[in-house]
C-alpha cells in the first residue's frame, strides 16, 4: 500500500463558518479525482500552514491549491488557485476524457493560477479553472451570476465537465433554463469555446430546499448518473419523481445520452438518509455509498437498521 500526506493548519472546514452547515449544503474544502493515466488530483483549502512534502511549506495565509500525486513519482505538483471562500459553490476537481483538470470555485476580477494572473468582470461568477493536458494552467471559465451557487462536477469523456447548477442561466436548445437554489440542474461545460449549456429540462419540487447534489458520474457512451439526498418529492421533467418516505431519503437518477431523464429512484426509510458518491462499475451497473438511519428500502431490498454506512449496487 502506498501511502503519503499533506499537512494543513486548522481544521480543513475552517472556511464555514459556525453558522453555516457544510453537511446540510453537501458541500467539502477538499476533492480527488483520478485521471485517465492513473494520476491523482487533489482539490483542498488550507488555513494558516500548508506543506505539501518536496514542493511547498508555507507558514502563513490561506487559500484554495491543487496537488497531484502518483505512486512511482509520489507528490508531483502544487499549484495555488486565487478563488474566493463561499459555502454555496462546492470545492470539486474533476479530470476529463482529454486528461485536462478543471477546479470549481467561486471567483471575481483578476484571478492568479500559478503565478499567472487571468482577467475577468468584478462581478461574482461560478468559476472553473482549468489544466490543460499538455500545457498548464491556461484559463479560467466563468457563469456570472449575482449569488453563485453549485454543488458537484465530473469529468466528461469527450471533453470538459459537468455540473450541478443552482444560479446562474444556461441555454438549452432555444430555450434559456435557470436552476434555482432549491433543486437545481445538470449543465455542461465546453471549455473550447468556454459556453455552458443545460444538459435537459431541470428538475422541480414544489418545496424550498429540497435537493441536494453530492455526486455525479458520466459513462463512456454519455449517459449521466445523478446522487445524493432530498426532501419532499421532486419531479423529473418527462419522465418520473422520487418522495421521501422520511425527513430526507436518498435519490439516482439517470440521464440518457439523448439528453432525456430515463428514471429515477429513492434509497431510504422514515429517518434521515443519504447517498454520498455513485461509481460507475461495468457497463449497466452503477454502485452508491451511503448513510442511513434505521431501515431502509433500496429498490427490492430492506437493509436493517444494524450499522449506519451502506454500499449499494
Amino acid at each position: 500500500a502506498e501511502v503519503d500526506q499533506i499537512k494543513v493548519g486548522r481544521d480543513i472546514n475552517y472556511r464555514y463558518s459556525s453558522t453555516d452547515s457544510r453537511f446540510e449544503l453537501g458541500h467539502d474544502s477538499a476533492a480527488m479525482a483520478i485521471g485517465p493515466n492513473g494520476t491523482i488530483w487533489v482539490a483542498f483549502y488550507w488555513h494558516g500552514w500548508v506543506e505539501v512534502p518536496g514542493l511547498t511549506s508555507r507558514n502563513s495565509g490561506d487559500g484554495f491549491m491543487v496537488a497531484s500525486w502518483s505512486p512511482a513519482n509520489g507528490w508531483m505538483s502544487a499549484d495555488s488557485i486565487d478563488f474566493w471562500a463561499n459555502n454555496y459553490v462546492n470545492i470539486d476537481i474533476a479530470v476529463d476524457g482529454n486528461g485536462d483538470v478543471f477546479l470549481s470555485g467561486t471567483c471575481h476580477g483578476s484571478v492568479t493560477m500559478h503565478g499567472v494572473s487571468y482577467s475577468g468582470s468584478n462581478s461574482y461568477a461560478i468559476c472553473f479553472a482549468q489544466r490543460d493536458a499538455t500545457s498548464g494552467w491556461n484559463a479560467i471559465h466563468r457563469e456570472y451570476v449575482s449569488t453563485p451557487r453549485m454543488d458537484t462536477m465530473t469529468g466528461h469523456p469527450n471533453g470538459g465537465v459537468v455540473f450541478w447548477a443552482k444560479s446562474g442561466s444556461y441555454s438549452y436548445g432555444s430555450n434559456t433554463l435557470y436552476p434555482d437554489e432549491d433543486v437545481g440542474g445538470p449543465v455542461r461545460l465546453y471549455p473550447a469555446n468556454s459556453t455552458m449549456w443545460a444538459m435537459t429540462d431541470f428538475p422541480t419540487s414544489s418545496s424550498s430546499y429540497t435537493m441536494w447534489t453530492n455526486s455525479m458520474e458520466v459513462s463512456a457512451s454519455g449517459d449521466t448518473y445523478v446522487a445524493g439526498h432530498f426532501k419532499n418529492s421532486i419531479s423529473f421533467p418527462n419522465c418520473c419523481s422520487v418522495n421521501s418516505g422520511g425527513s430526507r431519503d436518498g435519490c439516482i437518477a439517470k440521464i440518457n445520452n439523448s439528453g432525456i431523464w430515463d428514471w429515477s429512484i429513492a434509497l431510504g426509510g422514515t429517518s434521515n438518509d443519504y447517498i454520498f458518491d455513485v461509481a460507475i462499475v461495468d457497463a449497466g451497473s452503477i454502485a452508491v455509498v451511503g448513510e442511513k438511519y434505521g431501515v431502509i428500502s433500496v429498490g427490492l431490498t430492506t437493509l436493517s437498521s444494524a450499522g449506519t454506512g451502506f454500499v449499494a449496487m
